[in-house]
C-alpha cells in the first residue's frame, strides 16, 4: 500500500470546484487595507468556505435571538407540556422539564436512525433585577441553550454541528431591547463521494455587544433581527481533502467583525496578512415604532 501524500495545492483546487457555485452576499470592492495588510480575493476557495459559514453563522445568530424570545410567551408549565410541545416523541427519546433556583430548565434529546439531535435550554425572568417566575412585567431576561446534531448516516455527506448560546436581553418593558453575550458554535462538514472526500471544521465564537432589536406593533417580541450593535468572532478552520492516494491538510485562523444597521451587516473579515470587507442581508426588520 503506498502512503498517503500530500500535494501542495490540491486541496485548493478541489475545493474551489466545491466552492464554485455558493451563493452569496454582495463583495464590495475592497477599501485600502490597513497597514500591513492586502485586499484578499473574493475568489479564494478558503475564503468562499469561511464566508459561507460567516453568513450562516450570522443567520442562526438572529435565529437564536428569537427563540430566546418566544420563552417570554412560550413559558413552560411542565414537563408534558413540554413533552406536548416538541413531540411526537420516540421510545428512546428523552423529554424534561424544572423550575429551581429562579430558572426554567429543559431538556430534549431526540434519538433516530439518521440522526440524533438535543437541546438544554435554561432561561431565567427578572423584573427590577429580582428573578420571577412569571414573565409578565419582565425587563430582563437571561437564555441559554446547549445544543448538538449528530448524523448518524456517514457513508453520504453530512454536516455536525454543536453549540452554547448564552444571551441577556435588557430594556424588555420598553419598545427598544439591548442584547449581550455570546454564541459559539463548531460546524463539521463533511463532503463523502466515490473516490474523494473533504473534511471541514469551522470552530466559531462570537461576542455579542450592544445589539439593538425592536417590537413589533401589536406582536411584541417575535422579532430578533439586528438593528444596531456589533458581533466579532474568530473562527478556527481546519480541512482535510483526500482524493485516492492523496491529501492536503491545512489550518487557518480568521478574524471577523460585523457592524449592523437595520438588518444589513457590514462585515471584514481577515486572516494572515488579507482583509476581505462586504455587505450581507441577514435580516429584514420589521416595522418598529
Amino acid at each position: 500500500m503506498h502512503p498517503k501524500r500530500s500535494i501542495p495545492g490540491i486541496g485548493l483546487m478541489f475545493l474551489a470546484v466545491m466552492v464554485f457555485l455558493m451563493a452569496g452576499c454582495s463583495d464590495d470592492d475592497n477599501p485600502l487595507p490597513s497597514a500591513g495588510q492586502v485586499n484578499g480575493s473574493f475568489d479564494d476557495p478558503e475564503f468562499l468556505l469561511v464566508q459561507d459559514q460567516v453568513e450562516d453563522f450570522l443567520t442562526s445568530t438572529e435565529q437564536m435571538f428569537i427563540l430566546g424570545l418566544d420563552n417570554v410567551y412560550q413559558l413552560p408549565t411542565d414537563t408534558e407540556y413540554v413533552r406536548n410541545m416538541y413531540g411526537p416523541m420516540g421510545p428512546d427519546d428523552i423529554v424534561q422539564y424544572d423550575y429551581a433556583g429562579g430558572w426554567h430548565v429543559t431538556y430534549i434529546a431526540h434519538f433516530n436512525p439518521f440522526a440524533d439531535d438535543f437541546f438544554r435550554d435554561s432561561v431565567q425572568f427578572q423584573v427590577n433585577s429580582q428573578p420571577v417566575e412569571d414573565p409578565d412585567g419582565l425587563d430582563w431576561m437571561q437564555y441559554i441553550r446547549y445544543w448538538g446534531y449528530t448524523s448518524n448516516v456517514t457513508t453520504q455527506t453530512h454536516t455536525n454541528q454543536s453549540g452554547y448560546v448564552n444571551f441577556q436581553f435588557e430594556n424588555l418593558d420598553e419598545n427598544y431591547a439591548t442584547v449581550n453575550g455570546f454564541n459559539n458554535t463548531l460546524v463539521e462538514w463533511n463532503y463523502v463521494s466515490e473516490d474523494s472526500t473533504v473534511e471541514a471544521v469551522f470552530d466559531m465564537d462570537m461576542t455579542v455587544a450592544d445589539v439593538v432589536i425592536g417590537q413589533v406593533p401589536s406582536y411584541g417580541w417575535i422579532s430578533g433581527c439586528p438593528l444596531e450593535g456589533n458581533m466579532t468572532f474568530g473562527i478556527e478552520q481546519a480541512y482535510n481533502v483526500s482524493i485516492g492516494e492523496t491529501n492536503d491538510f491545512r489550518v487557518r485562523s480568521w478574524d471577523v467583525w460585523v457592524t449592523f444597521d437595520m438588518g444589513v451587516a457590514d462585515i471584514s473579515i481577515s486572516s494572515e496578512n488579507e482583509i476581505w470587507n462586504f455587505q450581507c442581508d441577514v435580516c429584514n426588520p420589521a416595522v418598529i415604532y
